[in-house]
């Protein structure tokens, strides 16, 4: 089963919602949407929770979220550093077993999405 087929009614909501941003972008351009969707997410949960625990929750759903999406995407195959980032956060092992195996074959442009990638932090 799906992780989509296993999100409530109102988290399919929100997966749908940035399938339907995402669909005509390329991935660099889908990182951008997804990290919009992570901050807004992270400052909600940093009303509710410890920085700590705020940052943990949201972690988990954004995992999930990109997981639920890029099986929505129907995504099988890595074609670019920018997807394997996508790959790598995903909650599913397959996804973040084909973004590992494309950054053992593309060291090089891997290193060029690294050099762009601004980690959170949470002060």
């Amino acid at each position: 089963m799906q992780i989509y087929e296993q999100l409530s009614a109102a988290e399919r909501a929100v997966v749908d919602g940035l399938i339907g941003s995402c669909r005509s972008l390329n991935w660099r351009q889908r990182h951008a949407l997804f990290m919009s969707f992570a901050e807004r997410l992270l400052a909600r949960l940093l009303n509710e929770a410890e920085p700590d625990e705020a940052e943990l929750q949201a972690n988990e759903v954004l995992s999930v979220t990109v997981a639920a999406a890029l099986e929505q995407l129907d995504v099988h195959q890595c074609d670019d550093g920018w997807c394997a980032l996508h790959l790598l956060f995903s909650a599913r092992d397959d996804h973040r077993e084909m973004g590992l195996a494309w950054l053992d074959d593309h060291p090089v442009e891997w290193a060029v999405v690294e050099k762009t990638v601004q980690p959170t932090t949470i002060h």
